[in-house]
């Protein structure tokens, strides 16, 4: 076989970026659309299937990222909606709410950030909710430049402060 087909093989087979589990004489796989998946095959894929719901809570909970937004932009970027589809499987395989917090930086009105960090929950919210989580499940809050993740006046310090933050509340 030449050497240009074994490596186009192994290059479909190393960039499908997906895992595969066995559990209960079943096979799940949990690929970037994790959200298709029930709640007992996105804890096989992710090799937490026996722990109760406190320790699956836990992992899961530590498994949620947060996601930045642009200066004066709550549109998710290709990055930010790619983390929100793990997020979401995330979230259908636990039990319980969740609360979606919307953060800004210091730029601005206090008003306007408050306004502002709103829309960037309920666009975190809205995105959820397109990829299977139930509205009911889930709460915005938003908190403007209130709780600041990091405190120098900073562009590259700005930047981490304006973020939506998914917490599972258990």
């Amino acid at each position: 076989m030449p050497k240009s087909l074994i490596f186009a093989a192994l290059a479909v087979v190393l960039g499908t970026g997906c895992q595969t589990s066995k559990s209960a004489g079943r096979i799940t796989t949990w690929t970037a659309n994790a959200g298709e998946l029930n709640a007992d095959g996105m804890r096989d894929s992710l090799g937490m299937e026996g722990l109760d719901k406190a320790q699956f809570a836990a992992l899961a909970a530590s498994r949620i990222k947060t996601i930045t937004f642009d200066l004066d932009s709550y549109t998710l970027t290709p990055e930010a909606r790619d983390i929100l589809k793990k997020n979401a499987g995330l979230i259908q395989a636990a039990e319980g709410t969740i609360s979606i917090q919307g953060h800004a930086d210091e730029l601005g009105t206090e008003e306007y950030n408050l306004a502002l960090s709103e829309r960037r929950a309920i666009a975190v919210r809205d995105y959820y909710e397109r990829m299977g989580v139930p509205q009911q499940r889930m709460k915005t809050v938003a908190y403007g430049e209130l709780k600041p993740l990091c405190t120098d006046s900073r562009g590259d310090c700005w930047r981490l402060n304006r973020r939506a933050k998914t917490v599972l509340d258990y």
